[in-house]
């Protein structure tokens, strides 16, 4: 990746809670975002190295332009990282305060990624083909992420997020919600009407 890039293209990660064809409001009151929770597996660290690059060239444009976060600016990814100063978005799924009882986070460090309602992601498939079928994107969905770093500073928080524009669907791993019922194996042939009548049947 290009030095001073915000842009980053992940690996093979999983999406939970996944939000990518109609815009969601976390929170009553909240803005509607299309968003998405991404698991990065630990061993993929070239993933890494490319969000913690572009959360430092996004710090470094802030020290360059507006200086949203300030004239000390943090390293992302240091060892002196002032956490309690700035918030990193990337977080540690087998870290005990933050698995928060979902397994699925275990061994991957994770992160949300959202975009503004009026700028919807592009949703593809391995061969790069739009992807209408929604029910194809659900959490534990194998895929790729395209996001941008960008600073923020909020309400007292400051530090670097991530806006998402595209993903492209891999794979369909087991839902993280435990698989779904089919309708064809549960309603079997034996079942015997009894006649009653039915003021709602359908007609």
């Amino acid at each position: 990746m290009a030095e001073g890039n915000t842009k980053v293209v992940t690996g093979k990660v999983r999406l939970s809670y996944p939000e990518l064809f109609k815009a969601k409001a976390a929170e009553e009151g909240q803005d509607p975002k299309f968003s998405a929770e991404i698991l990065i597996p630990k061993t993929d660290t070239k993933t890494l190295a490319k969000i913690r690059a572009a959360q430092n060239a996004a710090t470094e444009q802030v020290r360059k332009g507006a200086k949203v976060l300030g004239d000390n600016a943090p390293t992302y990814g240091a060892a002196n990282f002032p956490a309690k100063k700035f918030t990193d978005t990337l977080r540690d799924g087998d870290d005990a305060d933050e698995n928060d009882g979902r397994p699925e986070r275990e061994g991957h460090w994770f992160m949300n990624v959202r975009s503004s309602e009026n700028y919807r992601p592009n949703v593809v498939d391995k061969d790069r083909q739009a992807v209408l079928d929604h029910s194809e994107v659900y959490g534990g969905v194998y895929a790729r992420v395209s996001m941008t770093a960008y600073a923020f500073a909020v309400q007292g928080n400051k530090g670097v997020s991530f806006g998402l524009n595209s993903v492209q669907v891999l794979g369909y791993g087991d839902s993280f919600g435990g698989a779904r019922e089919k309708a064809e194996e549960v309603f079997d042939d034996d079942f015997e009407d009894d006649g009653a009548p039915a003021e709602d049947d359908l007609l």
